[in-house]
């Protein structure tokens, strides 16, 4: 067996450059931006540090980390690897625009569950 690393979960939201190179969020036509789960992969490049900073899929998509939370080794698989971790940052509103709908987005599964 390969030896283990140091895995992380994320909720992220795909973000796309606007004309001055700021990232913004891709919304829908709700105004809603879409959320979704990866992790840090055996060969993902660059070092996470801080929500808010921005990824690449393995697909070349950016997204924006909302959150980071740690996944055990073993439950890896259930969640697709990113590729590489970008410096750059999102700016602070784009990451409380991105919080508050995953805080809706959490409580909606809750009370879809009950």
């Amino acid at each position: 067996m390969g030896a283990k690393y140091h895995v992380l979960q994320f909720w992220g939201a795909p973000v796309f450059q606007d004309a001055s190179g700021d990232y913004q969020l891709k919304l829908d036509q709700n105004q809603h931006c879409k959320l979704h789960q990866w992790r840090i992969g055996k060969h993902t490049k660059g070092t996470y540090r801080r929500p808010g900073q921005v990824f690449l899929t393995e697909n070349h998509l950016a997204v924006v980390i909302v959150t980071a939370i740690p996944l055990p080794f073993q439950q890896r698989h259930r969640l697709v690897p990113m590729a590489r971790f970008l410096q750059t940052q999102v700016k602070d509103i784009v990451l409380e625009t991105a919080h508050q709908q995953l805080v809706v987005q959490e409580d909606k599964r809750e009370n879809d569950d009950q």
